[in-house]
């Protein structure tokens, strides 16, 4: 073989080598080359490898991600802001729970890088999503914790609170009860405990409500209206309670249960104070009567005889009084009938903090 040919042989073996070992080399490197990636790439794979069990890739996935935040992704530099930051706000909610517990301990604790990127995502993706009710209600939490920039850093987070709020935030309309509540600012602090009270997942605005209406803060003092809100206290309490042991179940719902009897005890003491006269007729035959009231266009309710006695029923568009518990019962006599009618009737238009009396008119 001629010279020539050798030299021409090893350079073409040396050139296929150094192929070999380039492609090697990009085979076992190519997770840290993404062709063609724009930001919303970068983003998503330094997400997924941050969440990885091997070294070098949860090194190139936070590489990526500062890529990303760099070219001014707002999640990117809230992921990385969240991760430099060893004591968020209480309540705070990260926006990607699961990159952000993978992440968590793989940067430095540095306040100040956190503070910037903070300000940063959060101010351009407010832009983007100005109705996103929990990205108001951190912002909120780290404006109170100073953690945003602000000139009034206070003031700046009760407006993201009551805007996370008016977009259906459960747990800034808490905030926002206890806020005004501890201002003795009661109207307002009702306002956002109705809404929350309305979602009917906790119990603890329901009984605030209820307290409000048995003192009379910032809500007109009416027992039956507290009494109605602590029986919704006590049903949300049994619902949350359902699968706990018997003796967590008595312990959730005796403070509910107390409230009840407190008001209870208020509604008998006032019975006696503001008696109220009403007039009434009875009409029908021998097996049904219709039983009239002043106060109730129309019936209050019927009498029907039937083979156990007589069954009085009040009429569907009365609501049921606080301790009645249905709206059909039955009874020996015509006065027990007519009696319990006209007392469940009293008590549902009135109030059950009135004493009754009732004359009979032809």
């Amino acid at each position: 073989m001629t010279a020539r040919k050798r030299l021409l042989l090893n350079s073409l073996f040396f050139f296929v080598c150094v192929a070999i070992a380039t492609a090697a080399i990009l085979y076992n490197y190519s997770y840290k080359v993404c062709w063609r990636c724009d930001t919303q790439d970068y983003y998503q794979r330094g997400k997924e490898f941050v969440c990885r069990a091997e070294t070098e890739l949860q090194e190139t996935g936070i590489d990526f991600l500062r890529l990303a935040a760099e070219r001014g992704w707002p999640q990117a530099k809230i992921l990385l802001a969240e991760s430099y930051s060893n004591h968020l706000p209480d309540g705070y909610q990260p926006l990607d729970h699961h990159a952000s517990r993978c992440l968590n301990g793989q940067l430095g604790d540095n306040a100040v890088a956190a503070r910037a990127l903070f300000n940063d995502g959060y101010q351009a993706l407010r832009a983007q999503k100005a109705n996103d009710s929990q990205l108001l209600y951190n912002m909120g939490l780290l404006y109170k914790a100073t953690i945003l920039a602000g000139d009034q850093p206070d003031q700046l987070a009760l407006q993201c609170f009551e805007q996370a709020a008016e977009a259906g935030h459960q747990a800034a309309r808490l905030h926002l009860a206890r806020h005004f509540h501890q201002r003795s600012d009661y109207p307002r602090a009702s306002h956002w405990l109705l809404l929350a009270a309305e979602a009917g997942s906790d119990p603890a605005p329901a009984l605030q409500l209820g307290d409000y209406h048995f003192y009379g803060r910032g809500l007109e003092q009416d027992y039956n209206k507290a009494i109605n809100w602590y029986r919704q206290a006590l049903k949300i309490a049994k619902q949350q309670a359902a699968r706990q042991p018997q003796a967590e179940r008595a312990a959730v719902e005796d403070e509910p249960r107390a409230r009840i009897d407190m008001a209870l005890r208020k509604l008998q003491q006032n019975r006696h104070l503001t008696p109220l006269t009403l007039g009434y007729r009875v009409v029908g035959d021998a097996n049904r009567f219709e039983v009239l009231c002043d106060g109730h266009d129309g019936p209050i309710g019927t009498i029907e005889r039937d083979p156990q006695g007589l069954v009085a029923r009040l009429a569907s568009d009365l609501e049921l009084p606080v301790g009645v518990a249905t709206a059909h019962k039955t009874f020996g006599s015509l006065d027990a009938a007519t009696d319990w009618l006209l007392q469940t009737y009293g008590r549902s238009r009135h109030g059950s903090s009135k004493k009754f009396y009732f004359q009979l008119q032809r």
